[in-house]
């Protein structure tokens, strides 16, 4: 029993002394002051006015404050080149050319005075092949109108030889004729007009010629189709006439 109390004597004067040596050391220790950290506030703060300030001015880096940039000039922005070929190619067309953008089949919308030259050549010639047009189709139908008379008339030649009657169908024929002859004139006056037309200078002599075309195409118009009616009876009659022939040969009894 003596022998355990001598141990835990001897155990807690180590403990003491150990302690009392640690004490002295630190007290001994000088004390270092511990680094100042701003708030994250006055951070943003400080970045935020460093950031507005001129830049030619210079202003201190707020991570690295040791390493001001007072007096560093800003970056020279390069000229951005062209990257492809097709681009310089558009570039030199576009600041070469100096003839306008005209897209065809949109009407100018200038007023007539202020009529650029090229446009009023354009609707000129537009003009012009219209009417050139219009001439060669009534041309055209008159000549096969005359052609379909031809035939006709000699249909009604073999007719009459072969007994027929083909009175009616000859006086439709005529008609058609008549009415032929006052298309033919029409299509003179439209060709006179179209060959002004086409000799004019201006707009205003265009306009001038274009006046009575409409009147004259539609009589033209009218007589070729009262021509075509007239035709069509004959025609019909002429049918009429080569059925009696036909009936007439099979009922006439044999002698």
């Amino acid at each position: 029993m003596k022998r355990t109390w001598t141990y835990n004597a001897l155990t807690l004067m180590a403990v003491v002394l150990a302690l009392g040596s640690a004490t002295v050391a630190f007290a001994e220790t000088p004390t270092r002051p511990l680094p100042r950290v701003e708030s994250a506030k006055a951070y943003l703060d400080n970045l935020g006015n460093n950031q507005k300030t001129d830049p030619r001015a210079g202003y201190t880096d707020p991570v690295r404050p040791d390493r001001p940039t007072v007096g560093v000039p800003p970056r020279p922005m390069l000229p951005r080149a062209s990257t492809t070929p097709i681009r310089d190619r558009m570039d030199d067309r576009a600041g070469s050319s100096t003839r306008p953008v005209v897209r065809p089949g949109i009407a100018s919308t200038t007023r007539p005075g202020n009529m650029s030259t090229t446009t009023r050549e354009r609707s000129e010639q537009r003009i012009k092949e219209a009417m050139k047009r219009l001439a060669e189709r009534l041309l055209a139908v008159i000549h096969r109108l005359e052609e379909i008379i031809v035939r006709i008339e000699s249909r009604a030649t073999k007719i009459d030889q072969a007994g027929g009657n083909t009175t009616d169908a000859r006086a439709d024929i005529a008609i058609a004729k008549t009415e032929i002859a006052a298309a033919k004139q029409d299509l003179g006056a439209i060709q006179a007009a179209a060959v002004s037309i086409l000799n004019a200078s201006n707009m205003a002599a265009v306009s001038a010629s274009l006046a009575p075309i409409r009147t004259t195409t539609d009589s033209a118009q009218m007589h070729i189709k009262k021509a075509r009616e007239a035709i069509q009876s004959a025609v019909k009659k002429l049918g009429v006439a080569a059925r009696a022939i036909r009936q007439n040969a099979t009922t006439t009894p044999r002698i």
